[in-house]
């Protein structure tokens, strides 16, 4: 079964803390989960204040901001895992450096159809 990781943070969560550390942390996740063949992608979005939100609504276009500005935690990236067990997802997902942290989380989802998408 495959399982989307969505990765939430809070946007000060990791000030402070050198990016060499930041990357040491992210780097030791990739390399422990990397070898059991179990990731088959990972995305790492920009900064959400450069989102935007498209609606159309009565045939017009209307684009803003991203309405989730005014929220602590904020979608950062995500990985698609494929795995024998919805625990062994929720395993990986506490693997990930945010699970562990204040202000961090991560969600497991099931994928249900992921035909389109290459992965």
């Amino acid at each position: 079964m495959k399982y989307l990781l969505a990765i939430y943070e809070n946007p000060g969560v990791w000030d402070g803390v050198p990016e060499r550390v930041r990357d040491e942390v992210r780097h030791r996740f990739v390399e422990a989960i990397s070898a059991s063949g179990e990731v088959l992608g990972r995305v790492v979005l920009g900064d959400f204040s450069h989102g935007a939100v498209v609606q159309v609504r009565d045939g017009l276009v209307w684009i803003t901001g991203c309405p989730l500005a005014g929220r602590e935690e904020h979608l950062v990236g995500c990985y698609v895992v494929e795995c024998g067990s919805r625990e062994r997802a929720h395993a990986i997902a506490a693997m990930i450096a945010g699970a562990g942290a204040e202000g961090l989380g991560v969600e497991v989802r099931p994928i249900v159809s992921s035909a389109d998408a290459g992965v």
